[in-house]
């Protein structure tokens, strides 16, 4: 039979030489003069089992950094999906339809088919790139180092992104704190603007300085943001941030020079090529 062996390229250290999973396989022994049955040949080389889970559909807005967070993602495990654009300024995540597919009226949302065909969805992205990682395993690369000390620093900058900036800048809170302001009397639009920006920028500076201490710990440090030699859930996180950063006019690279170098990397890579929201946005107004 054929045998299936997998493991990791690993340093020593929290860095890993390269990114993703190494599988192999070992055919087995053919007899001088090395004719065989095609039968034989065809299960020797077989192709993994069909997938579990099929069908993905990913509804979201083009510029939604949580979105594009799941792209990113699912560019890493090469999983084909369909695209549902999800107009935030139309008000779309409020319709009915929606509605009944993440109650919480957000995106994203990912739905797909069970190994039952039964339709699956997982909301908030987080959760999604955890579930992709897991159940895509043994495709593409990892999200989430295996080394536990990584792991967690790199959990621990995305959720500083996801849970300590995200929500402070999210257009929801923009339009409370701008009708806020009108219920009091204050004539200034740009309330909930000023306030997403200051949050944005107290977030970056305090990540600059965590990933800054973190590279310069580690004099072999690979050029991602926990160091290692791949991008992982943190980066994932970090570019589409950045992005916001720049849209609300924060000077990204003269308060945060390491992540703008960490950035480039990322940009270098294949999970995030192809993928920026101005080439989504072309993509979504197609449909």
């Amino acid at each position: 039979d054929a045998v299936i062996m997998e493991g990791w390229c690993r340093k020593e250290g929290i860095g890993r030489v390269g990114f993703g999973q190494c599988s192999a396989r070992i055919l087995p022994a053919i007899p001088f003069p090395y004719e065989v049955e095609e039968k034989i040949v065809k299960a020797a080389t077989a192709t993994q089992p069909t997938p579990k889970f099929t069908n993905f559909k990913l509804y979201g807005f083009w510029r939604s950094s949580c979105t594009w967070r799941v792209r990113i993602a699912l560019a890493a495990k090469e999983i084909p999906y369909e695209i549902v654009p999800i107009y935030l300024f139309s008000k779309e995540q409020m319709i009915d339809d929606y509605t009944a597919k993440n109650h919480m009226q957000q995106v994203p949302t990912l739905e797909f088919n069970d190994e039952t065909d039964t339709i699956v969805r997982i909301t908030q992205s987080l959760a999604i790139i955890e579930f992709l990682d897991s159940a895509f395993a043994d495709r593409g690369g990892m999200i989430l180092p295996l080394e536990p000390v990584a792991r967690a620093k790199a959990k621990e900058i995305a959720e500083i992104v996801n849970s300590g900036i995200q929500p402070l800048q999210n257009l929801s809170t923009i339009q409370t704190l701008d009708s806020m302001a009108a219920q009091q009397g204050n004539p200034d639009e740009g309330v909930g603007k000023k306030f997403a920006k200051e949050a944005i920028e107290k977030g970056l500076s305090i990540l600059e300085d965590k990933i800054s201490r973190l590279h310069a710990a580690d004099r072999k440090a690979g050029p991602f943001a926990v160091g290692s030699f791949g991008p992982t859930i943190a980066d994932i996180c970090l570019v589409p941030q950045f992005y916001n950063g720049r849209r609300f006019g924060i000077e990204v690279e003269r308060i945060c020079p390491t992540i703008v170098q960490i950035e480039n990397a990322c940009k270098n890579h294949p999970w995030f090529r192809a993928i920026l929201p101005d080439m989504q946005r072309s993509i979504d107004s197609k449909k």
